[in-house]
């Protein structure tokens, strides 16, 4: 603690840069946060974020905003993914209408809703060898729907095989537990905004 209290300029700085871990789709991100003072949570945030996205860049793990960095209730600096997707029950209820076996005998179209917009996919009629097949060419519809609309890439709805032989869609990116990188920042902030290490 006489340390970190000797580090501190008057609560206002970051005096030595903050080397963050966050584990993003299975693998390890590194973040280096420069130093720096803060007049607001949010100006800290900002700070952050732009820390975030260009190790993501940087790293080719991800793009910018795919994690997004928030200021909680209690003023803390919080970690979440930065794009969502809405129930996907109609899409899966569209293929699974559209499906003889592992074929899409006359194609399949449906809306998925990825941060809160309405994206219409089409997926083309097809012959497949295995449900896996059939995975594959519907996520790969999906993702040229989400690229055209402006909004994300291959992968970032994923297509599984589920009980049955059913198609699941779901979110295809993963944030696991933030909370060292969150304690990190709690413990390097003075002055309620600024960061001291």
């Amino acid at each position: 603690e006489a340390a970190l209290a000797a580090s501190r300029n008057n609560g206002a700085d970051l005096d030595v840069a903050l080397n963050l871990g966050l584990v993003y789709d299975g693998q390890t991100l590194a973040v280096p946060v420069a130093a720096g003072t803060f007049s607001t949570a949010e100006e800290l945030r900002a700070h952050v974020q732009d820390a975030v996205d260009l190790a993501l860049q940087t790293s080719s793990l991800g793009s910018p905003g795919d994690i997004a960095v928030t200021v909680g209730s209690d003023g803390a600096i919080r970690f979440g993914l930065g794009h969502s997707l809405g129930a996907p029950d109609g899409a899966e209820a569209a293929l699974a209408a559209a499906r003889t076996g592992n074929d899409l005998t006359t194609g399949a179209s449906f809306d998925i809703v990825y941060d809160g917009l309405v994206v219409t996919v089409t997926v083309a009629s097809g012959s497949f060898a295995s449900a896996a097949a059939l995975a594959s060419h519907v996520q790969a519809a999906i993702g040229q729907a989400l690229a055209d609309a402006g909004l994300g890439a291959a992968g970032d709805v994923s297509v599984t095989v589920g009980a049955g032989d059913a198609l699941d869609l779901a979110f295809g990116h993963g944030l696991a537990s933030s909370a060292g990188a969150e304690t990190q920042i709690a413990d390097a902030r003075s002055s309620a905004h600024d960061l001291d290490a």
